[in-house]
């Protein structure tokens, strides 16, 4: 079967990418980048979308030539710049529909669970928009909702690790808040076994874990999968959660913002409407993919890297505050020791002070990340070189002004090789 998948470098796409390929289907794949992907995949059909742009049927009917069948596995977590919930997961959506109805090719639309329901965030809302659309069509289609989807690759399932694999791993509330996950593996089985035992007419199956979990068990789970021993729970006050999560609202990379508190609060947790298949429970399904040292290592640098970067923003700050407003006299004792006095020294002083406290601010704002990193680690070793000129006696302190740099200058280039190259 010739089948065009929408979505097919993102987390559910790319798995279910490798299981129709193994399942010997024919895959037209579009992706935002596809020259990229044609060179290491050459067996596939790669094309060019981009569903803030393509939303209209027109656009969509040239790249359904042959196809037997259209899979839209599209989302996203977070809007940006065009990147809107509307665009991506209604408009879009329904242009492909669209084009579908007119070639007669069938559909399985990938929502969410909760969709089917009204007066949910826009998250949810335009999942639920597209769905109806593909509904009210002649064709033949499938809609699945999968529950929390579980598997290397997801935003959310790296979220879970991180927070997992901390010393002290916070829960909402008291943690007993209902989800049904489900391994990635299971949905793109369920899938798969939809396409091969077609039903033909209209079907929409709810894809949910056997098990129901409160978030408080879900975390002892994946704590357990890491091979990190029983967790440490720390009770956050739902007070302060929704505090938080209004905080998020305003930061467009946060994971917590109002809506993603709102659906893991009002979460259902409904029977499993496709009994073909057999989703196993998580903890199995976990068992048959162990987790390896990267999974271990990911998961503690997330929760690190904060911490090292925060401590590095305050010494930057602090740096730059000190040597402008406190003992100016060593300052100046240690420009004269160069040869620079007076209103040169006066400037120098000032000038670094500035840097300094600017390359912190820099870092608090998340601006060119990588650019100001890189600076860091040149100014401080442009430092070290010029004292060791100018008052080589500095290197031999009992305390270590000097030498602490060494530390100073591993943590700043750990920073900036686990700084993304391109943030959206």
């Amino acid at each position: 079967m010739k089948i065009l998948l929408t979505g097919a470098t993102g987390f559910i796409g790319s798995h279910l990418l490798n299981r129709l390929l193994n399942d010997g289907h024919e895959l037209v794949a579009c992706v935002r980048d596809p020259d990229a992907k044609q060179k290491l995949m050459p067996s596939i059909q790669w094309l060019p979308c981009d569903f803030s742009r393509d939303v209209t049927a027109e656009s969509w009917l040239p790249r359904l030539d042959g196809v037997d069948l259209a899979i839209n596995a599209v989302g996203i977590i977070k809007a940006y710049g065009e990147q809107t919930f509307e665009n991506v997961q209604s408009k879009a959506p329904i242009a492909l529909f669209s084009a579908c109805e007119q070639k007669n090719i069938k559909v399985i639309q990938v929502s969410a669970l909760g969709a089917d329901l009204e007066g949910q965030p826009e998250f949810l809302e335009t999942k639920r928009q597209a769905d109806n659309f593909l509904q009210g069509l002649s064709i033949d289609s499938i809609i699945v909702y999968p529950s929390l989807v579980i598997g290397r690759g997801g935003t959310s399932t790296a979220t879970f690790n991180t927070v997992s694999a901390s010393p002290i791993t916070p829960l909402l509330g008291e943690g007993d808040q209902k989800v049904q996950p489900i391994h990635i593996d299971d949905v793109a089985g369920a899938i798969s076994h939809m396409i091969q035992h077609w039903p033909g007419g209209k079907q929409s199956h709810q894809l949910v874990g056997p098990e129901t979990l409160t978030t408080a068990e879900m975390y002892k789970t994946i704590r357990g999968w890491l091979g990190l021993g029983r967790p440490r729970f720390f009770k956050i006050p739902l007070g302060m959660v929704r505090s938080m999560a209004r905080r998020g609202d305003k930061n467009s990379g946060s994971m917590l913002n109002s809506d993603s508190l709102r659906m893991l609060l009002e979460a259902r947790t409904p029977e499993a409407t496709y009994n073909a298949y057999q989703a196993k429970p998580l903890r199995e399904s976990l068992a048959l993919n162990p987790a390896q040292f990267s999974d271990r290592m990911g998961a503690h640098v997330a929760y690190t890297r904060p911490l090292i970067l925060w401590s590095l923003i305050f010494i930057w700050l602090f740096t730059g505050i000190t040597s402008a407003f406190f003992d100016m006299e060593s300052s100046y004792e240690f420009m004269a020791t160069g040869g620079t006095t007076g209103l040169k020294a006066t400037i120098a002083i000032y000038a670094g002070s500035v840097f300094d406290f600017t390359l912190g601010v820099a870092m608090i704002m998340g601006y060119r990340m990588r650019l100001v990193l890189s600076s860091q680690i040149t100014l401080m070793l442009v430092y070290m070189v010029l004292i060791s000129f100018i008052d080589p006696a500095q290197w031999l302190l009992p305390f270590g002004p000097i030498t602490k740099n060494f530390t100073l200058l591993a943590a700043t280039f750990f920073l900036f090789v686990t700084e993304p190259r391109f943030k959206r």
